[in-house]
């Protein structure tokens, strides 16, 4: 498995290739240029989109991947702040993440840049 923070377009992460691996989830900011964050598994991982969590992305603010790996039931998370936005509002959305994934009963290991 894969995850990082990205520099790349929608468009361009989406088409980007790499040996053995898929791109399983990702965020690329609209608004501003550069930064995101992706999550790439081996080809023959079976993954599960994680709908639950998709209001908490935001751009800036709280910039997320997150996809379930089924096999090993859990979640991997990849999060990323900027520097110039509210830390507070992170920490917020953070523990809105961890009690959501509560809710549904999946363990999680989380990643950050």
């Amino acid at each position: 498995m894969w995850f990082s923070e990205h520099w790349l377009i929608d468009e361009q992460i989406k088409t980007l290739n790499t040996d053995q691996y898929k791109l399983a989830d990702n965020f690329s900011k609209v608004k501003c240029n550069y930064g995101g964050t992706c999550i790439f598994v081996q080809e023959d991982s079976y993954t599960k989109e994680l709908k639950y969590l998709k209001d908490l992305y935001s751009e800036k603010e709280f910039e997320m991947s997150a996809v379930e790996l089924v096999d090993f039931k859990f979640v991997v998370i990849c999060v990323y702040k900027s520097a110039h936005t509210d830390v507070y509002g992170f920490l917020n959305k953070l523990e809105t993440l961890s009690g959501k994934n509560q809710l549904n009963r999946k363990k999680f290991i989380l990643c950050g840049d």
